[in-house]
């Protein structure tokens, strides 16, 4: 059955109609059999009207609604206000409603809803809810494309300048996940592509807005944002991942700062970060990892770093740039800013693997990049490095590191540590010391309890040739003019201040030659060398003297001082070394040596005493000692009690000798003793002749002037009688 209901306008009508009439429409309408019928009037019924047929239309609403802003073509209830002027089909405009508007189900379960105010409900109960005024609340729904999006773009614009364009909350554990698919061009997760003009100062735009509040719990990590790229297959020469990519690009205006990435934390008074112990926890505003694992295929050229610090080329020229990576300690508010470091290394391995170096200048061929086209190695313009206050470090001549003009200085304590430099390859300069003006450079290695190097080179080689030098210090100073100053080409002092220690030893300067193995020609221990040319001035007369000497050796010992009785005090000490073992007999203690092969070489003395001093009474004791007994400079540390010659206290050119073997005697051996002027004896047994049993020579033999006593009647002579040999071969002279 098919009712066609045209207009309201009959309504009238049918209520004058006779309450037979009605009955017999009401019963039509009840019955299926009814044939279609369309009537051109207004039905109008209290009861319900109902239709059983199936298979075709039942209700129909054909025309077109009114060109009106308040009827309805189907009308629920009082007519719509403000609705379109060009008409309604369906219009609901009850006076106070609570229920649903709209509610399809399907064997009892809602499909879809439409609630009193206006939220809709779909077929798993999720909402779309528009309460909030300007907001979409699709509650706790997720959004899925599963069609194309090539060529395509999701635009939101926001209401005004300077409002978020999009904000994400994702509640409880689910995570919106947008699926793009396989794409073979570059495709947008999920973009927003803004265009402003600033309002004002503080205005600020934000093309992802994405922000987290945390207000309890005890476990979980919290990640505002999260970008991943996995890769599992296929084959790109070209390609790069990136895990995260921001960009700032100015082409005109004025800009006040720039960021490709901003990483800030801030940590509040109350906060706490981190437990103690175990692996470490981090404040960082940028972390950069990476993991490659030992069987991955890199190339060549591949730089492997957790962060990297390029600066972009382009086809113009680039400004030059401050640095790739900067560290900066910002702070201007009168607040305290302090930092550990400007950049620091830290292995926090457990058991396996180390740092090659701690900062990595090299790039050369098998370098970290060496594989690269046209890299031979780094190149600094100005330095290496460069420190606080300018002076710099750099290795730009390959073997060579520089310091400038810069002086070492240590503060720290070095007990038990060494500074071992070793030269490049045999022959060459281990170590070089430049000090311009009046600076000076001082090591300083405090109070230590035990040997310390102020200063050491350990250096270990195989001569290459017969002229090779290798030395284990070489300064050399060159004086091209001026008038004044001192110069020393190195200087070694030890002053000490204070401290008890009764073993301790202080040497100015020390050093030594140790041969164990091989042969060679000379060895000093160390050796003082002058050479003055032709046309040099040395020295001015008058005054206090001046020196030509190899070796210069001074002494100064206060009269308030306290020296123990076996201190040996002397300017100049020549020391035959004891060992274990015993020791080769030794040419001389000290030795006074003429060089010379074809030149004129001559010296006024072999040893020579000068006393220079201008005050009365301060003299040499003696100008040659050989005296050691008790009493003497060393006499309680002797236990024989003196000192003892093998042969002679002096030995004379011609293998003469003078002895003091005996004591109380003085002894000349067999030389004679002559003299061109006069010897006079004064004292008891002022001179002492030879004696002894009588000679049984009748002529006497030796130098002429010879005295003898004859103690005993024997031979030619007769006791207690004096004779005297006159004349070589002659017979003796009888005295008394």
């Amino acid at each position: 059955m098919t009712i066609n209901l045209l207009s309201q306008n009959s309504r009238k009508r049918w209520q004058r109609l006779a309450v037979p009439v009605l009955a017999l429409v009401m019963a039509l309408v009840a019955t299926t059999a009814f044939a279609a019928t369309s009537i051109g009037t207004s039905i109008s019924t209290a009861g319900s009207v109902t239709s059983t047929q199936t298979g075709a239309a039942t209700i129909i609403a054909s025309g077109a609604p009114a060109a009106s802003a308040v009827l309805s073509l189907v009308q629920l209830g009082p007519v719509i206000a403000g609705g379109s002027a060009n008409g309604t089909y369906i219009g609901i405009n009850p006076a106070t409603f609570t229920g649903n508007f709209v509610d399809f189900q399907v064997g009892g379960t809602s499909k879809f809803k439409v609630t009193n105010a206006g939220v809709i409900t779909l077929a798993n109960a999720e909402t779309i809810d528009n309460s909030t005024d300007g907001t979409i609340d699709l509650a706790a729904a997720n959004l899925k494309f599963t069609g194309n999006f090539t060529g395509k773009n999701i635009n939101i614009v926001p209401a005004s300048i300077g409002t978020a364009g999009v904000k994400f909350f994702t509640a409880g554990t689910s995570t919106a996940i947008l699926d793009v698919g396989a794409q073979t061009d570059r495709v947008y997760g999920f973009g927003t592509h803004l265009t402003t003009n600033f309002a004002g100062a503080d205005t600020w735009v934000k093309g992802l807005d994405s922000r987290i509040v945390v207000t309890g719990g005890t476990q979980g990590n919290v990640q505002s944002a999260y970008a991943s790229v996995t890769k599992s297959g296929g084959v790109a020469a070209a390609q790069e991942l990136w895990g995260g990519s921001f960009a700032s690009t100015i082409t005109g205006g004025t800009a006040m700062n720039m960021y490709g990435t901003v990483g800030t934390v801030s940590v509040g008074a109350a906060g706490t970060v981190g437990p103690d112990g175990g692996d470490p926890n981090f404040i960082v505003g940028v972390l950069g990892s990476t993991y490659v694992d030992t069987s991955a295929t890199l190339a060549d050229d591949m730089i492997d770093a957790a962060i990297i610090g390029q600066i972009e080329q382009s086809s113009n020229n680039r400004a030059k740039a401050d640095a790739a990576i900067a560290a900066i300690l910002q702070g201007d508010n009168g607040t305290t800013v302090n930092v550990g470091a400007a950049f620091k290394v830290i292995d926090n391995r457990q058991s396996f693997g180390n740092y090659d170096y701690g900062l990595d200048m090299g790039s050369g061929a098998g370098g970290p990049i060496g594989g690269m086209a046209g890299i031979s190695g780094n190149t600094f313009a100005q330095a290496d490095i460069r420190l606080m206050n300018d002076e710099t470090i750099d290795n730009k001549t390959d073997g060579t590191i520089n310091l400038g003009a810069a002086n070492l200085k240590f503060t720290g304590n070095f007990t038990g540590k060494n500074i071992n430099i070793v030269p490049a390859a045999i022959g060459t300069t281990g170590v070089k010391f430049f000090t311009a003006g009046t600076s000076t450079a001082i090591l300083d290695v405090g109070a230590q309890t035990d040997r310390v190097y102020g200063f050491g080179t350990h250096l270990t080689t195989n001569f290459a040739g017969a002229d090779t030098f290798v030395k284990g210090v070489d300064a050399r100073i060159v004086v091209t003019g001026g008038t004044q100053g001192t110069v020393q080409g190195i200087y070694s002092g030890v002053t000490k201040s204070g401290g008890v220690a009764t073993a301790q030893e202080l040497w100015g300067a020390s050093t030594g030659v140790t041969v164990t193995g091989g042969t060679i020609a000379n060895a000093y221990g160390s050796v003082g060398q002058i050479n003055i040319g032709t046309g040099v001035t040395s020295g001015a007369d008058g005054g206090d003297p001046n020196f030509v000497t190899g070796v210069l050796a001074t002494s100064y010992v206060d009269t308030g001082a306290t020296l123990a009785n076996d201190i040996i005090d002397a300017a100049l000490i020549a020391q035959i070394e004891k060992s274990t073992n015993a020791r080769k007999k030794a040419t001389a203690a000290v030795v006074a040596l003429l060089q010379g092969d074809g030149a004129s070489n001559t010296a006024g003395a072999a040893f020579k005493v000068i006393d220079q001093s201008s005050t009365a009474g301060y003299n040499f004791d003696y100008g040659l000692d050989f005296g050691a007994g008790p009493g003497g400079p060393i006499g309680g540390q002797l236990t024989n009690g003196g000192n003892t010659f093998q042969q002679a206290d002096i030995r004379l050119q011609n293998d003469e000798i003078i002895s003091n073997a005996t004591n109380g005697t003085i002894s000349f051996g067999a030389a004679n003793i002559t003299t061109t002027g006069s010897a006079n004896f004064s004292g008891a047994s002022s001179v002492i002749i030879q004696s002894g049993v009588g000679l049984a020579d009748a002529a006497c033999t030796g130098v002429p002037g010879r005295i003898y006593l004859a103690t005993t009647t024997a031979g030619n002579m007769t006791v207690d009688k004096v004779y005297v040999c006159n004349t070589a071969g002659s017979a003796w002279l009888l005295m008394n």
